[in-house]
């Protein structure tokens, strides 16, 4: 895979700036302002201990939880006046800031109400072409601070399934010395692509409202420059809250092969590393609860006479035969996925039901086996820091 075209990005910069600027000479006479092209960058993450990050195979082989029992969003209470962030992330984060700050970088934080360890970082580009590198600087600034404080910083899409998704966006606008000229536009980063992708479309887009080109996507031409402004900010806008689906369709044939491998070699990892957990975590973990089971049965039958044992012990019994059950269903599951994925390439088309269906199981067993048997660090260990 080729490295990201700077100095193809660095021109589509300077070709919506050159566009704007003839589209302010024809619709404002006698105008001397130079247009510049912004980008405000957001990435959010969360913030997880880096031993708890190291005890599940799949947050660190696959990026993602591919098991955990979901809790509330609201499972951590908001007190008035104060924001809930736990005292090692805002360690961290002010260590961030701090390093940012001394390679001239402008950032600052926003905080998730619901949950104490989803942050978004802002980021002001100062050199709009140099917008890619800024931000590549930016990450590499809170990977290098997550050892310092024990944390690890997860950037994936949706690390925590039944919690808020993390995504990277892009702020557009077009100001001039005067001030704003365009409103900010938001649309989301899939890549760094996509800031190129998006200056194509807006430089075609300001072109057409000009009449520099054929065509013109605004309609019947506005009377007054405020109007013609109207008009074009509103195809910014819809192109903007488009563009996922644009740059799906028109990214080159290299780039679409490379995302298409990542996210075969991203399956192959989730159906072996989830293959293993099931069988030598969560399985081994339900058997030893249901030997715990046995040996209270046989105690209380021991104990009680018979008629209040049989009363007693019901409980017990229905819990065995439930764990009994997701055990068999697990390995069930888990020897149809291998024998899918091992398959033909139609077959594997199968596979990610049926990780789905070993996370539901596996799921109920979190909730069925004792908390001191569970292998693996739970959602509530992960999400809160202390």
């Amino acid at each position: 895979m080729s490295q990201f075209p700077v100095e193809k990005h660095t021109n589509s910069v300077i070709a919506v700036e050159l566009a704007m600027q003839k589209w302010l000479e024809k619709h404002k006479e006698q105008t001397k302002s130079t247009v510049q092209v912004v980008y405000h960058l957001e990435i959010e993450f969360y913030l997880t201990d880096l031993f708890l990050y190291r005890s599940r195979p799949d947050l660190m082989l696959c990026g993602r939880t591919l098991q955990g029992l979901s809790p509330s969003e609201n499972l951590f209470p908001h007190t008035p006046g104060h924001d809930g962030i736990p005292c090692r992330a805002q360690d961290f984060l002010e260590d961030v800031q701090e390093k940012a700050e001394e390679q001239g970088m402008v950032i600052s934080f926003r905080t998730s109400k619901k949950i104490p360890t989803h942050f978004a970082v802002e980021l002001e580009v100062k050199e709009t072409a140099n917008a890619p590198e800024e931000r590549q600087r930016l990450l590499n600034i809170l990977f290098d601070a997550e050892y310092d404080h024990d944390l690890k910083v997860l950037l994936h899409p949706q690390p925590f399934a039944g919690f808020p998704a993390s995504a990277q966006y892009c702020n557009w606008s077009l100001i001039t010395e005067n001030g704003p000229l365009t409103a900010s536009l938001r649309f989301p980063l899939q890549c760094t692509g996509t800031l190129l992708h998006f200056n194509l479309l807006a430089t075609e887009l300001i072109e057409k409202h000009t009449g520099t080109t054929a065509g013109n996507a605004a309609g019947a031409p506005a009377t007054n420059a405020a109007g013609a402004l109207a008009q074009l900010e509103a195809s910014l806008a819809t192109a903007a809250a488009g563009l996922h689906c644009a740059a799906n369709k028109d990214i080159p044939a290299e780039v679409q092969a490379y995302r298409e491998e990542q996210h075969a070699l991203q399956l192959e990892r989730e159906v072996h590393t989830l293959s293993q957990m099931a069988i030598n975590h969560f399985v081994a973990a339900a058997v030893r609860h249901q030997n715990l089971l046995l040996e209270n049965i046989r105690g209380l039958k021991k104990v009680f006479p018979e008629e209040t044992f049989t009363d007693l012990a019901s409980t017990q019994f229905k819990a065995l035969e439930v764990t009994a059950r997701y055990v068999n269903e697990l390995r069930n599951l888990v020897h149809q996925l291998l024998d899918v994925w091992n398959g033909s390439p139609a077959s594997k088309e199968e596979a990610p039901a049926l990780l789905e269906e070993i996370r539901k199981r596996a799921d109920h067993l979190e909730m069925i086996v004792d908390n001191s048997l569970w292998p693996l660090p739970k959602y509530i260990d992960l999400l809160y820091l202390e």
